[in-house]
């Protein structure tokens, strides 16, 4: 397992992990997001959001996309160990949180897949399906979908260890003109 996924050895992340390793369809990706930058961009998940109450520990893999005509256009995995400083109820995530998470990993999906191709959220859709307990460990997914032009569609899912869907969501991302 690598150095990064060791924080998540002794809980179910590590199977999941394990088994992506066996089927090579998942490596290790950097996250970014979570890194300080000088100009303060990402300053919220790098800074506010990084912290033993808020998101302790996160971890990124990918699959790319294919390009063989199959139309997989390839997946993004976070694991996210959360405390409970984002609660809305007690013990309960802020329903306003897993739209944070949702809108950050379905942007860093879309940017990845497509090139580090930088793009604004147009609309994002969020379907809370059971409560997220705080502290826990989550599985969220991203897959962008579908592309017209600068258009960008993605959709993200949120579990938990026992494969219980806490939420679900869709996005639209607008891709940045480039400068002429």
């Amino acid at each position: 397992m690598h150095p990064s996924l060791e924080p998540f050895a002794n809980t179910w992340v590590r199977d999941y992990v394990l088994a992506a390793e066996r089927d090579m369809t998942l490596t290790l990706g950097k996250f970014e997001t979570r890194t300080p930058k000088s100009d303060t961009e990402d300053s919220f998940i790098a800074v506010t959001l990084n912290t033993e109450s808020t998101i302790k520990r996160a971890a990124s893999l990918h699959r790319m996309p294919k390009n063989d005509g199959s139309g997989d256009m390839g997946e993004l995995v976070w694991f996210l160990e959360i405390g409970n400083g984002m609660n809305g109820h007690a013990n309960i995530l802020h329903g306003g949180m897993t739209a944070v998470i949702f809108d950050e990993i379905m942007g860093a999906c879309q940017f990845y897949m497509l090139n580090n191709s930088p793009s604004f959220t147009g609309n994002l859709t969020v379907d809370y399906r059971a409560p997220v307990p705080a502290p826990s460990i989550l599985m969220v997914r991203a897959q962008v979908t579908k592309i017209e032009r600068r258009k960008r569609y993605v959709v993200a899912q949120m579990l938990g260890p026992d494969g219980l869907i806490y939420a679900e969501g869709k996005s639209l991302f607008i891709g940045i003109k480039p400068k002429v």
